[in-house]
């Protein structure tokens, strides 16, 4: 099959069943990809969202967060809203340390996070919502940024199994 992050045919990976469409991965992508000449992990970043958040994913196909110096990227990011992931993007471009000014228009006023000085700002290929949610169950709530393993993301049924 062929892979959707480095597109090579290869044999050996896994797919991720979206509403839309089958993601091929294959193993070598999803231990380290390349985005746009950036290394990052052939994982899948779970963030917490807010609905102006989500919206602006799944609409303009951006997420932006916070900058941090030593940040991991992952060539996924999955929304967590309202007690489960249900959405998934794949990163088609990442932009390091963009300043504030930059980015008026698009952060949101009256949240904590949009008084930052930099940010992280994520172009996305697509965002389609995933064939089955995977739930909160009887897990604790995504607080943070958590990173998971593409092999364990496509697995998990609820919030624990990505957190172990």
């Amino acid at each position: 099959m062929k892979c959707e992050i480095c597109g090579k045919e290869k044999a050996e990976g896994d797919i991720l069943p979206l509403k839309h469409k089958d993601v091929y991965v294959c193993n070598d992508c999803q231990e380290y990809a390349v985005v746009n000449g950036l290394h990052v992990l052939g994982s899948v970043m779970i963030v917490p969202v807010k609905l102006p958040s989500l919206k602006k994913a799944l609409n303009e196909k951006i997420y932006i967060r916070p900058w941090k110096k030593k940040a991991r990227h992952s060539a996924f990011i999955a929304f967590c809203f309202q007690g489960a992931v249900s959405y998934v993007g794949m990163v088609k471009d990442i932009q390091l340390k963009v300043a504030k000014e930059h980015l008026q228009e698009i952060l949101p006023k009256n949240e904590e996070w949009s008084k930052r000085e930099y940010y992280t700002v994520y172009s996305l290929a697509f965002v389609d919502s995933l064939k089955e949610p995977i739930v909160r169950g009887g897990c604790p709530n995504i607080q943070g940024k958590i990173t998971s393993s593409f092999k364990k993301f496509i697995c998990a049924k609820c919030f624990c199994d990505l957190m172990r």
